[in-house]
């Protein structure tokens, strides 16, 4: 009885050693395609990531490109209410330069005090855009008017923004002819992404403020 017991306990034992090993035996690893379905998705998702990432990196940039500008803004009232000029002799006045589309950015004095700029007049410096950054548009206003905009491919528009002595305030036009406005604005825009973009006012008392849509 103790053998055959023995017996059947080790014969039991045996079983169970088996369907254990065949239980086991059905457990299975990932297929390559499963494989290859979860790299594409971490791939796809890392590259919204980095996308993500550069887009903001460009657009605080463009933040940045805005207040360099603005410097130049800055830098003409203080040649303009002097009392001399850049070239250490006084002027009319000195402003600043640009056109919609453009990539350069004129400083200079009105030498022959039309209030525009032409090819009479000294150029100060030349500031040139980041490829990545474009001028979209520039805009004036009136105190009883509403904005008036000039965009990229108008002859002979553009904005010219001009102070003289002894007054900081900023004389804004938008053509040769134009009359004074009281608020001018200059739309900087990502050349990839033109709803991301900052805006440049100018006013009439020469403050100046940036406004960014990013």
């Amino acid at each position: 009885m103790l053998s055959l017991g023995r017996r059947f306990w080790y014969t039991t034992g045996m079983g169970s050693s088996c369907a254990r090993k065949k239980k086991e035996g059905t457990l299975r690893g990932f297929t390559l395609v499963e494989v290859a379905i979860a790299t594409a998705i971490m791939v796809t998702l890392g590259l919204v990531v980095l996308a993500g990432s550069g887009s903001q990196r460009a657009a605080r940039q463009l933040l940045q490109e805005a207040y360099r500008i603005a410097a130049v803004f800055r830098e003409a009232q203080h040649y303009g209410v002097g009392t001399s000029g850049a070239s250490g002799s006084f002027r009319g006045g000195y402003g600043v330069w640009l056109i919609p589309g453009g990539s350069q950015i004129l400083l200079f004095g009105d030498e022959n005090a039309n209030y525009w700029f032409d090819t009479s007049d000294v150029v100060v410096d030349r500031v040139t855009l980041d490829q990545r950054f474009t001028i979209q548009e520039v805009c004036g206003t009136r105190a009883a008017g509403g904005w008036e905009c000039v965009s990229a491919g108008t002859p002979g528009m553009g904005m010219t923004v001009l102070y003289y002595r002894p007054n900081p305030e900023a004389h804004i036009y938008l053509a040769p002819s134009d009359s004074m406005r009281t608020i001018g604005k200059v739309v900087f825009a990502l050349t990839r992404d033109p709803a991301k973009k900052v805006e440049l006012l100018v006013y009439l008392t020469g403050a100046l403020e940036v406004n960014a849509s990013l």
